[in-house]
């Protein structure tokens, strides 16, 4: 699955890595319990790998694109993540 951000809240690509990984350090991310693996490309990019998925976003100059891949398991809850991740992200970038 691939979604795209354009930046309204951020003004260019460093300043949406910025809220986007200070909203993956944050206290309530970190609430979801996830176990998840981050790898980071400062300001190019941001990996997650967690029990089930891989995500995937990539910054460039006039939007920020997710990419994500799912488990079978998790195939069946693909709308409502996708919906909660661009309601989440719209608001951050």
């Amino acid at each position: 699955m691939k979604l795209t951000f354009p930046y309204n809240q951020a003004e260019h690509k460093a300043d949406a890595y910025k809220r986007i990984h200070t909203y993956i350090h944050s206290e309530s991310f970190e609430k979801l319990e996830l176990s998840v693996d981050i790898e980071e490309n400062e300001p190019e990019s941001i990996k997650a790998t967690g029990k089930g998925f891989d995500l995937l976003l990539v910054f460039a100059d006039q939007q920020m694109v997710l990419m994500i891949n799912l488990s079978f398991f998790l195939k069946p809850l693909a709308n409502k993540i996708s919906s909660r991740l661009n309601t989440e992200f719209s608001q951050l970038v």
